[in-house]
């Protein structure tokens, strides 16, 4: 990197503080884990999430984003082994995207987002609804010529 002399330097850093929200508790399943303010790429995970996906691995990968940051790893990591756990029919996929929003709501004013996970995914449902059809091919006309009489060669 570049070594710059100058007078103005902006600062990323100030002023922001992730890690200085208060901590919350959130039960899940009747146990009691503690989320921290989310990242606010949640939003875009989130909408990911109840998007078209069809690849497994991309999904759990997404719900594992979304639980690291949201909660520490050791929760993180217990809160997934109940999502994937086959025998707990509580905690499920739509379960965790309504912990998610719960969550995002809690920290909203923190965050500056008054936005929720349903408003971006119905704007994107709108906003596919609203894109120009396909064009669709023309129809092959018919000719209104008559085909060309056969000559018979006389021999």
């Amino acid at each position: 990197m570049a070594n710059i002399e100058t007078e103005f330097l902006i600062d990323g850093d100030e002023g922001y503080d992730p890690d200085s929200a208060p901590k919350v508790p959130v039960r899940v399943d009747g146990d009691v884990y503690t989320a921290h303010c989310p990242k606010d790429s949640v939003l875009l995970l989130l909408a990911d999430l109840q998007g078209d996906i069809t690849d497994a691995s991309r999904v759990r990968t997404i719900v594992e984003q979304l639980l690291l940051g949201t909660f520490d790893e050791d929760d993180a990591q217990a809160l997934l082994a109940k999502i994937f756990d086959p025998s707990n029919r509580r905690v499920s996929m739509a379960y965790v995207v309504s912990l998610m929003n719960k969550i995002v709501k809690h920290f909203e004013d923190y965050l500056g987002m008054q936005i929720t996970v349903e408003e971006t995914a119905k704007n994107r449902a709108q906003r596919r609804a609203t894109k120009a059809p396909a064009k669709k091919a023309a129809a092959k006309k018919t000719s209104t010529r008559k085909p060309a009489a056969k000559s018979s060669a006389a021999a």
